[in-house]
């Protein structure tokens, strides 16, 4: 089961991760993965 990240504003699909993978640790690993890379691009916190 894919993870699916959306802006949560537009809901514009922003990427799908794991998209073959039902294993929870190997979707965690990538979650992680993509955060780490891609923290940037994520909403800052409201306020």
């Amino acid at each position: 089961m894919p993870i699916h990240i959306y802006s949560e504003k537009t809901r514009v699909s922003l990427h799908y991760l794991a998209e073959s993978s039902w294993d929870l640790a190997e979707q965690v690993s990538e979650l992680e993965k993509w955060l780490l890379k891609n923290n940037q691009e994520l909403p800052q916190e409201k306020k």
